[in-house]
């Protein structure tokens, strides 16, 4: 990216028999501050006024003309003649608030390393329509992206027809296809087959043992020039993302054969993300300047469905596996519930969604389920299938497989004598390291335990009381959530009444009391008093008390000495 380059951005517009609404993008534009920003404007070969009415601003704006060639074309026009360091699309009719090109300039200056900048859209639950999505629920500031990007188009199923030919869609692949109509509305209409997302692992596996019989096929060669483009630009992580990520996570895992295998990739992340993160829909916005995986893992830890998948995308890099963010619209199963076949299904705009995918070495990018509300909504792979396929460590398992030689076949009388013999044998071995593990595993246990406490303790009594309350309210939230897997990812109205419904009234005002603290703590930049600190204490001791009594003699062994809860 040059550095040098006069603008900061370069908003390139396809324009094409637009003449209605052009003047008004145009003008909303003019608002900003010109000095570091680029208008880009390609006549698609109009045929009505566009031309003309572009032409009155020809001091302000750069205009080229082609012929007609479709929206996509336009944009790689003016992708290969824009002047700023940073590009932006804008369609010719839509318009975007004003001064936000200049808050991103602003952005941009104090972040030289940026990459891509992301600005957020607009999402009203209440339009819907037949694949049909208003400009106004799809309408984003896509800002920063380096203009050698690659663009894809990404539809969670399987395209069998469509409204469109292969060359439409290939031509049109970073686009959301023709604008029709006043508002800008686009149609979308394709037939599929069953997703195949939920059998990729089987899928993998099938595709490994298919190359090992045909060796050097057209398909393993064309996947190998992808895969080594896949792990150079998708598997990157800054210096500070892995020291976030480490700790967070732990050790890495050996990764000298290229990455930890899939299954226990996906299983630590998935059990990361609900065993220690809130998700919430109504979560705060991240405060400007903040670094977003910073903020995410360190202070707030609440967050849906575009949190869990960027946290996840990068974690997934963390292990060594490729990974990227995705964004589209989710079908389940209640959506098909009661449709017959053949006829219109209405998506409606609230079933957006985002997702991470990972690239699985020799089938490509699958869809991985992280954010806690819609792994239930969504069929699961059943992950300990085939998931080693892609992998260099399947192949040597493959390998080994082949070398195996039977084993001869004995008689039934010795076969019953050494079977006999080793079993005494094995009994006896077996009681000698029971009574072993046995005696190791209470000392580990008890150690641990000791060490929990000891470091729960410095954390509640720590002298920064902003920290001791953030310390306690999470403790707390582990101590509430034990047991109670229903209650992942709930709202504060719902943790409340599980309290008012299974513990005691004291229980419920201390926890109104410290609910209030803790969002004090993590959202104000007033103080903590020494009496705000203490009604946390008495929220997290009575908790403690009462969560104690209430489970049985197991469950309470299991929460001291093998959770370390108390």
């Amino acid at each position: 990216m040059n550095k040098k380059n006069a603008f900061v951005i370069t908003v390139i517009i396809p324009a094409y028999n637009c003449d209605k609404f052009i003047e008004r993008c145009i003008s909303n534009l003019l608002r900003e501050s010109l000095n570091q920003i680029e208008i880009l404007v390609i006549n698609d070969g109009s045929s009505d006024k566009t031309l003309e009415k572009l032409e009155k601003y020809s001091e302000k704006i750069k205009i080229i003309s082609k012929p007609n060639g479709g929206v996509s074309s336009a944009r790689n026009v003016g992708i290969k003649n824009a002047s700023g360091r940073y590009i932006t699309f804008l369609d010719a009719d839509d318009e975007i608030p004003s001064g936000v090109l200049s808050k991103y300039i602003e952005i941009i200056n104090n972040n030289s390393d940026m990459e891509l900048l992301q600005g957020c859209f607009d999402d009203f639950d209440d339009i819907k329509d037949v694949y049909t999505i208003s400009s106004s629920v799809m309408r984003r500031i896509c800002l920063g992206y380096p203009q050698s990007l690659n663009q894809f188009f990404d539809i969670k199923y399987e395209v069998k027809a469509g409204s469109w030919s292969d060359a439409s869609v290939w031509e049109n692949s970073d686009e959301t296809l023709r604008s029709f109509r006043l508002y800008g509305s686009r149609s979308y209409e394709y037939h599929v087959n069953t997703g195949l997302t939920s059998y990729f692992p089987e899928l993998a596996a099938e595709t490994f043992l298919s190359i090992q019989d045909k060796k050097n096929t057209e398909y393993e060669q064309a996947e190998s020039y992808y895969n080594a483009f896949v792990y150079e630009h998708y598997t990157g992580l800054t210096k500070s993302q892995t020291e976030l990520l480490s700790r967070e996570l732990g050790e890495a895992g050996d990764q000298t054969k290229g990455h930890i295998d899939y299954y226990s990739a996906i299983t630590k992340i998935r059990e990361c993300l609900q065993n220690n993160f809130i998700y919430d829909k109504a979560c705060k916005k991240m405060p400007e300047g903040r670094s977003f995986l910073n903020y995410f893992l360190t202070e707030s830890r609440t967050g849906y469905d575009v949190h869990f998948a960027t946290v996840a995308a990068l974690m997934f890099r963390y292990y060594g596996i490729p990974a990227r963010y995705t964004e589209g619209y989710v079908i389940t199963e209640d959506d098909l519930s009661g449709k017959e076949p053949a006829k219109t299904l209405d998506i409606p705009a609230s079933n957006g969604h985002a997702w991470p995918e990972i690239y699985v070495d020799g089938i490509g990018w699958v869809p991985i389920e992280v954010s806690p509300d819609y792994l239930k909504r969504m069929k699961q792979p059943d992950l300990t299938k085939g998931l080693q396929a892609g992998t260099r460590s399947a192949q040597q398992a493959a390998e080994t497989l082949e070398t195996n030689t039977p084993e001869e076949e004995t008689s039934l009388p010795e076969l019953l004598r050494k079977t006999m013999f080793d079993l005494v044998r094995l009994i006896l071995i077996l009681l000698l390291v029971f009574d072993i593990i046995l005696i190791l595993f209470m000392i580990v246990v008890v150690l641990r335990r000791a060490w929990a406490c000891c470091r729960r303790k410095k954390g509640c009594n720590q002298e920064d009381n902003r920290k001791a309350v953030l310390y306690m309210m999470k403790y707390a939230m582990s101590l509430l959530l034990y047991g109670q897997s229903q209650l992942y990812g709930s709202k504060k109205k719902d943790i409340r009444s599980y309290l008012e419904k299974e513990f005691s009234g004291e229980l419920v005002k201390l926890y109104d009391t410290a609910v209030t603290v803790g969002e004090k703590a993590a959202f104000s930049k007033h103080e903590i008093t020494w009496q705000e600190k203490a009604s946390v204490q008495d929220y997290m001791k009575k908790l403690k008390e009462e969560k104690l009594k209430k489970n049985r003699w197991f469950d309470r062994f299991m929460m001291r000495y093998i959770e370390r809860l108390c």
